[in-house]
């Protein structure tokens, strides 16, 4: 029935009513094997999705050869990220908008050098922030309560903002990429987070590979004017520490649209 807890053996397909007790699961002689046959043989890399060092540290146990997607907007739902987003998204100007996004700056900074010191020269790529602003403003009326109390405005204020984040379709609307063209400031900030951590890594001895990506793209102008900004900003951080690191910027393709001008 629904909401029945069950427990899968993924190594024997077994099933078990219940939650059954689970071990961290280990490199089996068999599994050495298998992966002694693949580098032999393999004509391409397999990278995992991680965002924590615990997950890192396992994915490459495993035999990652680097990280393809860390998902940063995991990052912002910590209580202390979360209500600073909430200010990011119900700021009336730049300049307040600026100031949340400071206050979470020094949390990506903290991320990013942690994930890029595991990574390591092993390439990285981290993806801005994706989803769409409704999905981090609150649901139930108690927590309404609560943020309109944490960011000094009313119920009504807060129910009316978030009635005005309601789209047809949120999956294609305004979220990603289209996000940062309204608010530049945001994907702006992530990328002197990213740059920043591995400068101070390499100050440290450390050398990491940094990618960027850019979601959700559907037109050549939306990754271009986004890259162009991103690098403006990366070069000042450089020519600043008087350093310089090896980046990339690049895009995951996920629309149609995309597909169909990827070549451009």
């Amino acid at each position: 029935y629904e909401g029945d807890i069950i427990s899968v053996d993924g190594a024997k397909g077994d099933i078990y009513f219940g939650e059954v007790e689970t071990i961290q699961a280990e490199r089996s002689h068999a599994f050495e094997k298998f992966m002694q046959w693949s580098e032999e043989n393999a004509r391409l890399d397999v990278r995992m999705n991680a965002e924590t060092a615990q997950d890192i540290q396992a994915g490459y146990q495993f035999g990652a050869k680097g990280i393809g997607l860390v998902r940063t907007e995991h990052m912002f739902f910590a209580p202390e990220r979360l209500i600073e987003m909430r200010r990011f998204i119900l700021s009336d100007t730049q300049d307040k908008r600026i100031a949340a996004l400071n206050t979470i700056k020094q949390y990506q900074k903290n991320d990013f050098e942690e994930i890029l010191k595991l990574s390591g020269e092993r390439p990285t790529i981290i993806r801005l922030l994706d989803p769409p602003l409704h999905e981090f403003l609150p649901n139930s009326n108690n927590e309404k309560a609560t943020v309109a109390e944490q960011l000094n405005v009313t119920i009504k204020e807060l129910d009316q903002y978030i009635e005005s984040l309601n789209e047809v379709n949120p999956m294609l609307g305004h979220r990603g990429c289209r996000l940062a063209i309204t608010y530049p400031e945001l994907y702006i900030m992530q990328a002197e987070a990213i740059i920043e951590s591995a400068l101070e890594l390499k100050a440290q001895g450390v050398s990491c590979q940094p990618e960027i990506m850019i979601p959700l793209v559907s037109t050549v102008a939306e990754f271009t004017t986004l890259k162009a900004q991103i690098i403006s900003r990366i070069e000042t951080l450089q020519q600043e520490a008087k350093e310089h690191i090896h980046y990339m910027i690049g895009t995951m393709i996920e629309t149609p649209r995309a597909c169909l001008i990827a070549s451009e």
